[in-house]
């Protein structure tokens, strides 16, 4: 009984386990683990599949053992982990110890930047008036700067100009697969990624000839902006067309987490998908960002949902924080799909789906055609299942799955009376004007902010990537710049 108030399931004590959420099989290994009052526990990614509470939980758990005592070792690739409950690390790699200290000497104070741009000599002069000599030097045409984070946001912000001083970054799956060489809408040669962000206002040049005048913005305003690439920088440039307040109670992280997500859910939706009052409707990936936002504008449409997920905890967590019964949110599970959305239509009343929100394409989507109404619609607009979870694609397995994807035979749609409809965001880009529609139908169809599930500092971009890409983010990850 003393073990289990430990981890916080003394109330839970006489229930079956087959019962226990992830979160709670988590803290009951934990429970096992300190049976018999052990001096030295192991705990190996403790937090993994977790949803934000628990991953809390389980880390304070840590915290609390270690002032009692416990000596608890943490096996961790989550460095902001380890920065929270740990006062020793050791980096490993392939069995061989690599570093070993205090978690806040680990990192170096000044790491080393490279610039480019578009007058590298100006950059160099600029940065050497900063830094001194000692402080910049050049590598294969880049410009290599030695300065704190502050000093590099200064030097951004000299060479920029007139612009936004980003203070949060949205991550989104298009930068994982223009990252991995993946996306076709991917500049040539060397990019920057990113599609959304927030800030402030630095300065406004004047109107071009013709163009649109400041739209009431002004020096020293938090907005909201979209971008084609580039998002994942200290300071932007950009047309104001694409600049847009930000909502007095929201977070800069909050407003970075807008943009892409909320107009891909409500271009889907409502664009597309041409959603009505009662509808049936099946939501792929329902705890992501996209997929929280389609909820909260089906909930205020009173469409009937059923929601898919990839792992338990976030069934979980939409459960608990979305107002949908267990019945209505399936663990997606490739062999028994069809299965799964049958008994899902029929808790619900169901005889089908009128439309259904896809960005996970594969396995899943045939069983979710064959179960449209007449005038159904399958909205696509991802591929996740084609998403690779490792650093390095496995090019032979991605290909084995592009051959295996799913076809569709345009004469049986018509048979049918179904259709199946594509789109891809950044194709908005081209139709700016379209945006102030836009968001003002988001600002009566989301009467919330988004959920920001993770939060990343701008120099841990490479982690918060490992992190969407694993599978087990909930809601949206935001790169935090500093200044923020």
């Amino acid at each position: 009984a003393e073990v289990l108030d430990t981890v916080g399931l003394l109330a839970r004590g006489d229930s079956k386990v087959g019962g226990y959420s992830h979160g709670m099989k988590q803290r009951l290994g934990i429970a096992n683990a300190l049976l018999n009052s052990p001096d030295v526990i192991i705990l190996d990614e403790p937090t993994s599949g977790l949803d934000p509470q628990g991953m809390k939980d389980v880390r304070e758990l840590v915290r609390e053992l270690g002032k009692g005592g416990t000596t608890v070792f943490l096996s961790s690739h989550l460095l902001h982990e380890i920065e929270q409950v740990c006062n020793r690390a050791v980096i490993i790699n392939r069995g061989r110890t690599v570093i070993e200290g205090p978690v806040a000497a680990l990192r170096p104070r000044e790491e080393a930047v490279k610039v480019m741009t578009g007058d590298q000599q100006k950059a160099f002069e600029t940065a050497r008036a900063l830094f001194g000599a000692q402080g910049v030097s050049w590598d294969e045409g880049y410009l290599v700067v030695r300065a704190g984070d502050e000093g590099v946001s200064e030097l951004v912000r000299r060479l920029v100009g007139d612009g936004v001083a980003v203070r949060a970054v949205g991550l989104n799956f298009a930068d994982l697969f223009a990252c991995l060489g993946l996306y076709s809408a991917t500049p040539a040669g060397p990019f920057v990624p990113g599609l959304e962000f927030a800030g402030v206002v630095e300065a406004l040049g004047p109107p071009a000839a013709g163009g649109m005048p400041h739209c009431g913005l002004r020096p020293g305003d938090r907005v909201i902006g979209l971008t084609r690439f580039g998002a994942y920088a200290t300071a932007l440039n950009l047309d104001l067309r694409y600049l847009s307040s930000i909502p007095p109670a929201w977070s800069f992280a909050e407003a970075a987490a807008f943009p892409v997500q909320a107009l891909t859910a409500w271009y889907a939706l409502i664009e597309l998908g041409a959603l009505a009052p009662g509808d049936g409707v099946l939501v792929h990936s329902a705890a992501g960002g996209v997929g929280l936002n389609a909820l909260s504008i089906l909930a205020g449409k009173g469409a009937r949902v059923v929601a898919t997920v990839g792992r338990s905890a976030k069934r979980d967590f939409l459960v608990a924080h979305c107002e949908l019964a267990p019945e209505q949110v399936i663990v997606r599970d490739r062999r028994g799909f069809g299965r799964q959305l049958d008994r899902a239509l029929g808790a619900l009343g169901l005889e089908g789906f009128d439309l259904v929100l896809d960005a996970v394409a594969g396995p899943f989507f045939r069983p979710a055609y064959d179960r449209l109404r007449p005038e159904g619609r399958v909205v696509l607009y991802g591929a996740a299942d084609l998403m690779p979870r490792r650093a390095r694609p496995n090019y032979l397995r991605l290909g084995f799955r592009y051959l295996c994807r799913p076809r569709i035979d345009p004469l049986r749609m018509i048979a049918e009376n179904r259709s199946v409809m594509g789109f891809n965001l950044i194709w908005l880009w081209e139709q700016a004007d379209r945006l102030p529609r836009a968001y003002d139908q988001l600002a009566t169809l989301l009467a919330r902010p988004p959920f920001v599930g993770r939060r990343f500092p701008f120099r841990e971009a490479p982690t918060a990537l490992r992190h969407l890409q694993s599978g087990e983010s909930i809601g949206k990850v935001v790169l935090e710049v500093c200044g923020g």
